[in-house]
């Protein structure tokens, strides 16, 4: 017998409507309830990556190829043949990583202390489960697992390396993954690619870090916020804020230059960056190593289940390399080096024209004409490096507290410069009036969203307030309260104060909340337990009711 079609519009469609919907609901509950148990025991257990990945798909943050998979030739034509998308892809890699290097660089002198069972553990424990493995297979959890006699073959094996200075062939191959930055991606440059490699090799090359880390920090300038000890995005974001803060206090102008490179980290060159490392005296061994890894490294393409052909790679740090942003951090001080006697800003005598996260540059001026002087200083030095600057990605700002904020005419080469009101650095909100009123609204409206999207993971019931804490302080906290150096803190800036009520500062404020002098308060904080236990105690002083 034939079922009868249900129509739109009669009581037996609208009943059958309800019916699939309710069916829905209960089931989409039932899935919300099983994943919420499941973050609750991952949390119990201590499976913290587990938890973070189920969130991801409560929250439909999910990463997602939107990639067609097909891609675009030199020549702007779309290739939908796998043979052809693998090709292309070899080819755009190979141009990429292409450089007319020199034949190895010589080492004059190949000595070092031999690698130590308690270096091997060390590195060991320093590096994060859960990543994926190379073209061998071996994941680090597979190497942790092998315990003591893991740890004496290991020993053996980089010992084995650092000796001879010979990297077997599945230690210097890599594969990237490719990832599209927009939905449909189909040209090859709006894909990121990430590198998979050995994790033996990783192992051996955090060891070397370990031992020329406090050698490469020595000679990395105090300007630098990036991939360093006890420094980070927080840091970079209070020197901006105070090096304003003291100089809109005197009535003066600050004009910045936000500097954008194109792929910065894969335009290094490797000849300079060896001689980088000669200059700072590490062990000839660590030099061998780590001139053999680049000028012999290979990488595939992985498209789909099928891997690509080996290419060279000839140019630039590593991706996914523990090393890699230490040498960046080498390789770039050769650039501001050079612009340490051009005039910036002037803090009690201390000159600072720029500061840096890594490639994230702003570079710093008093006047226009000495923003333009550093900036083609540092274009200069930058191409003399293989770095290029993005010219339509480089913007310049005007921090003033005038009531029109002034204008500024900043060129790269025949390029001139967009000067803007507002932009985000280190992931804050910059405004020309140097007022945090904007980046307020905008971190209260992204922790709104964060908390929104966990809402039926914080009305449930199967999940302990101790978890909702943790995820509330990580997803929604963190959020919303992200973002000292000793000499800009103490530092004045010449010139006197204007007529008018001054604006609030954040020493002022910090004085105020904790009822301790400037120079109190940074004693105070010197110790960390002491220092959280006054910002707990203001918590509750100052908490409603």
């Amino acid at each position: 017998m034939k079922k009868r079609k249900q129509r739109k519009g009669t009581p037996e469609y609208a009943a059958l409507n309800l019916l699939i919907r309710s069916e829905c609901r209960k089931a989409k509950e039932k899935w919300l309830q099983g994943q919420c148990s499941k973050v609750e025991s991952s949390s119990l257990h201590g499976r913290s990556k587990t938890m973070y990945d189920t969130l991801k798909e409560i929250r439909g943050t999910t990463r997602q190829n939107n990639s067609t998979g097909c891609i675009k030739d030199k020549e702007g034509n779309m290739l939908f043949e796998q043979d052809k998308i693998k090709a292309r892809w070899v080819e755009y890699v190979g141009d990429l990583f292409d450089d007319a290097r020199p034949e190895k660089p010589t080492m004059p002198n190949e000595e070092g202390p031999p690698i130590m069972r308690e270096e091997v553990e060390y590195a060991l424990r320093g590096i994060k489960d859960g990543k994926a493995s190379g073209l061998d297979n071996i994941t680090i959890e597979m190497l942790k697992a092998l315990k003591e006699f893991g740890v004496d073959e290991l020993t053996k094996l980089c010992n084995d390396i650092y000796d001879t200075g010979h990297l077997p062939n599945d230690m210097k191959e890599s594969v990237f993954i490719t990832l599209p930055k927009t939905p449909s991606a189909t040209e090859c440059g709006n894909f990121r690619t990430i590198s998979l490699m050995s994790h033996t090799m990783k192992l051996l090359l955090k060891i070397i870090l370990n031992r020329i880390g406090p050698k490469i920090n020595k000679e990395v300038g105090h300007e630098q916020f990036g991939f360093r000890p006890n420094s980070g995005t927080r840091e970079g974001i209070m020197c901006m804020k105070m090096v304003c803060e003291k100089y809109l206090e005197k009535h003066k102008d600050i004009y910045v230059c936000f500097i954008d490179y194109a792929k910065a980290f894969d335009r290094v060159h490797h000849t300079k960056l060896i001689e980088c490392l000669k200059g700072i005296g590490i062990d000839g061994k660590d030099k061998r190593i780590i001139r053999n890894l680049y000028w012999e490294q290979t990488s595939c393409i992985r498209i789909g289940e099928e891997v690509t052909d080996q290419t060279n790679i000839q140019r630039g740090v590593r991706q996914g390399c523990v090393m890699s942003p230490s040498l960046f951090n080498l390789y770039t001080e050769i650039i501001f080096r050079n612009i340490n006697e051009l005039p910036g800003m002037n803090i009690s005598g201390q000159n600072i024209n720029n500061i840096r996260y890594a490639d994230d540059t702003a570079l710093v001026a008093e006047t226009p004409e000495q923003l333009q002087a550093l900036l083609d200083k540092v274009n200069e030095e930058s191409e003399n490096c293989g770095l290029a600057m993005n010219a339509k990605k480089t913007k310049v700002m005007v921090i003033s507290r005038k009531d029109i904020t002034p204008k500024i005419n900043i060129n790269i080469g025949n390029t001139v410069l967009e000067q803007v009101s507002t932009f985000i650095y280190l992931g804050q909100l910059i405004s020309d009036d140097n007022r945090a009123d904007q980046d307020i609204k905008r971190r209260i409206g992204i922790a709104k969203t964060s908390f929104n999207s966990l809402l039926n993971t914080f009305t449930s019931n199967s999940i302990s307030m101790k978890t909702k804490l943790q995820l509330l302080k990580t997803f929604v906290w963190s959020t919303l309260l992200y973002g000292v150096i000793r000499d800009l803190y103490n530092g004045e800036v010449e010139g006197s104060r204007g007529r008018g009520r001054p604006r609030t500062k954040w020493n002022d404020n910090i004085a105020e909340w904790t009822c301790y002098s400037l120079v109190q308060c940074q004693r105070l904080a010197q110790d960390r337990c002491q220092w959280r236990a006054i910002a707990a105690n203001l918590r509750k002083e100052t908490a409603p009711g």
